[in-house]
């Protein structure tokens, strides 16, 4: 059974000062999306670090862009910054 729960507010975005991300429940833990994510890298903990290097090892189709809205290019599941 999975209970949707978007719209969690998360860490604050550029425009707005907040940031949605959106989830569910699924086996009575948490999931999140980052599809939508958007932090500086210097304000990423080590942890959230190696949580992005493991997402885009397990295949996520997400496009990383840097503020100026270049495409970080994603070749053989490693992430070039």
């Amino acid at each position: 059974m999975q209970e949707n729960w978007a719209g969690t507010e998360r860490a604050p975005d550029r425009e707005s000062g907040r940031a949605k991300s959106n989830g569910h429940v699924a086996g009575s833990k948490p999931w999140v999306s980052l599809c939508d994510f958007a932090s500086p890298i210097r304000n990423l903990t080590p942890k959230m670090k190696k949580g992005f290097k493991l997402l885009y090892q397990n295949g996520c189709d997400c496009q990383v862009r840097t503020p100026k809205v270049q495409v970080i290019h994603i070749f053989h599941k490693k992430l070039f910054l």
